[in-house]
């Protein structure tokens, strides 16, 4: 296991990664099954912040399953590189979780808006 992996299971305890091929992991995230239903309509918001990393082509939030599907160039960027930039998101989403909890809809908005200026000096 890499150190970016072990790190990341520290922040989201317990994931596992479900099916791996060059350019393409499915992670299963069994935190993403107690999202409520009215927020699943975030999902797509939430893989935009994740996609902003070069190298990253699509990701889909399947948040009833718990999987996140990431498909990336493996040519721009590893297994390893992808892992750690998962855990830099999950450190700055982590950061602001003192502001993150009991938000209506629309802060959430704002805040993911937030996560994503932070994390753009990340994503080159």
């Amino acid at each position: 296991m890499s150190g970016g992996t072990s790190v990341l299971r520290k922040f989201i305890p317990p994931y596992r990664i479900v099916h791996r091929l060059p350019g393409r992991m499915r992670i299963h995230i069994p935190l993403l099954e107690k999202v409520p239903p009215n927020w699943h309509a975030y999902s797509e918001r939430v893989a935009d912040v994740v996609k902003i990393k070069r190298g990253i082509q699509k990701v889909n939030i399947q948040p009833i399953s718990g999987r996140i599907l990431i498909l990336y160039k493996p040519e721009e960027m590893g297994e390893n590189e992808l892992m750690q930039w998962l855990l830099t998101l999950t450190k700055t989403v982590m950061s602001l979780s003192h502001i993150t909890r009991d938000l209506s809809e629309k802060e959430f908005v704002t805040v993911l808006d937030c996560v994503r200026l932070q994390l753009l000096s990340f994503a080159n």
